[in-house]
């Protein structure tokens, strides 16, 4: 009994150090990956979801990565179902993602529709053949087909689905059967209780009218148009009926009655907070006066809205946001006094900081230009800057902001979801321009190099009047710090237009090749401070004697120029490709000597200023002033010809050449430039303007000496020229891109009126 129990002891330990064993071999092989695998996959191919995900073999198993994996296999878009199953191999974890796939769509059919004609239904229809479906498409599909019916005044017509069974390759054949019922048309609208407003005023602030047809989605949107009239005049007790709606002749006709009591007109009287404890009286005092909710004025929602909204964003500004106001209303002898009493809640503090959607872009990238850190208090000022920073790199066409609860009291992750957008271009083609004619251009840039956030161009222009050879590269975080660095070379010909009082019109080649290599420093987030060293060659070929006598100019001996150029900016814009609100100032000195065996001596002096400002809408109103000076000195006192100011063409004072037809042939050494436009959007997309539209005043001029400046406009060489014009803005990524039309009012005889420009990049730069 006793050799039994001592064997079956000894097996049983025998059996537990197997498994002990067994089971430490298996941690340690599924401490790494071994494969990857794909089943359930019938038309996507395993190479396409196995390019989605982070995990690979040979990588150390991480549960939490294959979470995140599972997630962007579901980003695909093409499964209803995505499954992630372990087991132990050879040498390591064996993890298979088993998916299902959503049905596909083979063809959509329409039945039963008579009056709308099934092309027209078909538009409002996300879904077309090959694509994968889901429920909740199909819902979607019937919601766009009835709000069409509606529009249409089909407002009793109902919408049905039936799906066939799939063929052999699990395509199916959706069916939606339509009832539309009669055209119903507005036979008769009353509204009752009006007394303080004519009636005619309050019919005309709807939609739905008399001999119309009716629409019961416009029907309710007219109803909150009234509640608002009312309510933003002082009417802060009127009630409004449910529209009683009554159908006739076969649903062919529809009743329409209102019922509303005003209730009496008040104004604002005592205003009081109670619950602040984070805030002073005084802060909240400030944002009343802000949105001109003051006692004695007339009672207004929505000024009580915004003060609301007001009132949640100071909080939100340090954090606190579960912050709840409610609005106390008491009413007496004409008057409204409101006590705001505030819950303000837990400070709120950032757990984790996550990014999702950059599958090129580096998560570095993004993270630098995130101002708020892990434990920091969640204060939604800092958390939109960073926003507007990040789309500020021109990578990405949408960036949300996704704050979500965890377990942890008092504490939020916060979640950067991105898109990204195409940021390398390879562009071919030819284009026009008054100076330089016909020239055919080929380049390749990528605005995020490497996804790691740097920018290298290179471009080859050539064309009968312009040849040019350029490559930039910039890196904005040096070795991970805030100094940027540039660096560039080019190579450039062109064909050139000169005029002096000797000479008649002629031309010469103008020959420059050069390099430049800068630095910069950002700080306090809008000001920045750049250095810039250049060495450039320039010489001039095909020169009139008399021309280069008088200009007192000879290339060959005068051809090398090595300057320095700092430069001070403040940037407050908010959005870089497309500024709506802030300015830009930007002020410069440039020194030419005699380093590195430089032969020109100059200094040039440079300031522009530019505001941007909305007006209403999207409507944006945008003002910029340039000004700009040069002066020789030492061994080159006369600046260069190639040294001095041009002003015109499509980057300066639009409707005149870029040379000849402001200011004197040869340059001037004193330049001002001004624009005004008004521009607004005419397509937009994700909340961002795609196409829009601009109209355009410039003036300004250029001059030989300050002496020589005539205040006034006119044709002479020394006066101001003014031209306007219009145009259009394409937004591709990163690359905004004019076109404009532009006339002169200040020409001379012979001189063209009227100028087009195809150019990228904004004026205002």
């Amino acid at each position: 009994m006793k050799f039994r129990s001592r064997s079956l002891l000894s097996f049983l330990f025998f059996l537990f150090t197997l498994h002990t064993l067994l089971f430490t071999s298996f941690l340690l092989a599924s401490d790494y990956i071994e494969r990857i695998e794909v089943s359930g996959n019938k038309t996507v191919k395993t190479k396409k979801i196995l390019s989605q995900i982070s995990s690979r073999a040979g990588d150390i198993y991480n549960e939490d990565v294959l979470l995140d994996d599972t997630k962007k296999i579901y980003d695909i878009g093409k499964f209803e179902d995505v499954v992630v199953d372990v087991s132990t191999g050879t040498k390591g974890a064996v993890v298979r993602f088993i998916v299902k796939e959503k049905p596909r769509l083979k063809k959509i059919k329409f039945v039963g529709n008579r009056h709308i004609s099934s092309s027209k239904i078909l538009e409002k229809v996300i879904q077309s053949r090959g694509d994968y479906f889901e429920t909740s498409d199909i819902m979607d599909a019937i919601k766009s087909i009835q709000q069409l019916y509606r529009e249409e005044g089909f407002s009793q017509a109902q919408i049905s689905h039936y799906i066939g069974k799939p063929d052999a390759k699990g395509r199916e054949v959706i069916t939606f059967y339509i009832q539309e019922g009669a055209k119903s048309v507005v036979k008769k609208l009353n509204i009752f209780g009006v007394k303080s407003f004519k009636l005619k005023k309050i019919k005309a602030l709807m939609k739905t009218r008399e001999k119309k047809v009716f629409n019961s989605d416009k029907l309710k949107d007219d109803v909150s148009k009234i509640e608002k009239f009312y309510g933003n005049r002082g009417f802060a007790r009127m009630e409004i009926s449910k529209p009683y709606v009554s159908f006739g002749d076969g649903g062919k006709s529809v009743f329409v009655s209102i019922f509303l009591y005003e209730n009496g007109r008040y104004r604002i009287g005592k205003v009081s907070y109670s619950g602040n404890k984070v805030k002073s009286l005084k802060e909240l005092a400030a944002a009343m006066k802000e949105t001109k909710f003051a006692s004695g004025e007339i009672y207004s929602k929505k000024r009580e809205d915004e003060l609301l909204e007001k009132i949640s964003r100071i909080y939100g500004d340090d954090g606190y946001l579960k912050v709840l106001i409610d609005p106390q209303h008491s009413f007496r002898d004409g008057k409204i006094d409101i006590n705001f009493a505030i819950s303000e809640g837990p400070q709120i503090f950032i757990n984790k900081i996550f990014i999702e959607g950059n599958r090129r872009t580096k998560d570095f990238v993004i993270r630098r230009e995130i101002h708020v850190k892990e434990g920091d208090p969640f204060k939604l000022s800092v958390v939109r800057e960073s926003q507007r920073r990040i789309f500020n790199l021109g990578y990405f066409s949408d960036i949300r902001i996704l704050p979500t609860e965890t377990h942890l009291p008092n504490r939020m992750d916060l979640t950067f979801k991105v898109q990204e957008q195409q940021t390398g271009m390879l562009t071919m083609g030819a284009g026009y321009s008054s100076t330089d004619r016909l020239v055919g251009t080929l380049q390749v840039s990528e605005t995020n190099f490497r996804g790691m956030g740097q920018k290298l161009s290179v471009m080859w222009e050539f064309g009968k009047q312009r040849k040019n050879y350029n490559i930039s590269f910039t890196e904005p975080y040096l070795f991970g710090r805030k100094v940027s660095f540039n660096s560039s070379l080019y190579n450039l010909q062109r064909y050139k237009e000169y005029e002096s009082e000797t000479i008649s019109t002629d031309y010469y080649w103008e020959h420059k090749k050069g390099a430049s290599v800068g630095f910069g420093k950002k700080f306090r987030e809008i000001y920045s401070l750049n250095l810039t060293y250049s060495f450039e060659s320039i010489k001039l070929t095909d020169v009139d004697s008399d021309y280069m006598i008088e200009q007192q100019q000879i290339a060959d001996e005068r051809g090398m120029t090595s300057s320095v150029r700092t430069s001070f900016t403040r940037d407050s814009r908010d959005y870089f490709w497309d500024p709506s609100r802030g300015s830009f100032q930007k002020i410069s000195e440039e020194v030419a000597t005699g380093l590195f065996g430089g032969q020109n001596y100059f200094h040039r002096e440079r300031f522009q200023t530019s505001f941007f400002l909305t007006l209403v809408w999207k409507l944006v109103f945008v003002t910029n002033f340039k000004f700009g000076a040069v002066h020789g000195y030492g061994s080159t006192k006369e600046v260069p010809v190639y040294e001095r100011f041009y002003v015109g063409g499509g980057e300066s004072i639009r409707g005149y050449d870029y040379r000849g037809e402001i200011g004197p042939y040869e340059g001037g050494r004193f330049m001002n430039v001004n624009n005004i436009e008004l521009k607004f959007p005419l397509v937009r997309e994700k909340n961002q303007t795609v196409l829009q539209w601009a109209f355009f005043f410039d003036f300004g001029g250029c001059w030989a000496d300050y002496d020589d400046v005539k205040w006034g406009f006119g044709e002479s060489e020394n006066n101001f020229k003014r031209g306007y014009g219009m145009g259009i803005r394409f937004k591709i990524p990163a690359f905004p891109v004019r076109l404009d039309w532009a006339r002169g009012l200040d020409h001379r005889q012979r001189e063209s009126e009227t100028q087009w420009y195809f150019t990228i990049g904004d004026i205002f730069w």
